[in-house]
């Protein structure tokens, strides 16, 4: 049988200073992750702040100028006296850009040969 025996005073002294160091790199741990955590929370304000200074200055920009083009194209459309080619300029007949599901080239044909005929009554 085994006795335990009670602590000595340089054992517990140990234990103390040993408690203490952990407690100091705790306390260091514990400031660096704030200022860490703070420098992240500055460094994500900035990007925010950077991204919608750009969302306002370029990506608004170049949407009123998209807007401004296509307002003109349809004015310009409008103006135009064949009904077909305002047409044609609404549907895609690039080859192959549609859905290959179905084939469109017969309505492509007869948009453009209505679109031409119309060019030819006209002249």
């Amino acid at each position: 049988m085994s006795r335990e025996e009670p602590p000595t005073a340089s054992m517990v002294e140990y234990e103390e200073k040993f408690e203490a160091e952990i407690a100091e790199r705790q306390a260091r741990d514990d400031t660096l992750k704030a200022e860490r955590e703070a420098a992240a929370a500055e460094a994500l304000e900035a990007l925010d702040e950077e991204r919608r200074a750009k969302v306002m200055d370029v990506t608004m920009k170049e949407n009123r100028e998209k807007e401004q083009h296509y307002l003109e194209e349809v004015q310009r459309q409008l103006e135009n006296d064949n009904p077909w080619e305002r047409i044609t300029t609404l549907v895609d007949l690039q080859q192959g850009t549609s859905d290959e599901v179905c084939d469109v080239a017969r309505a492509r044909s007869i948009l453009i040969q209505k679109k031409n005929e119309f060019k030819g009554d006209a002249a």
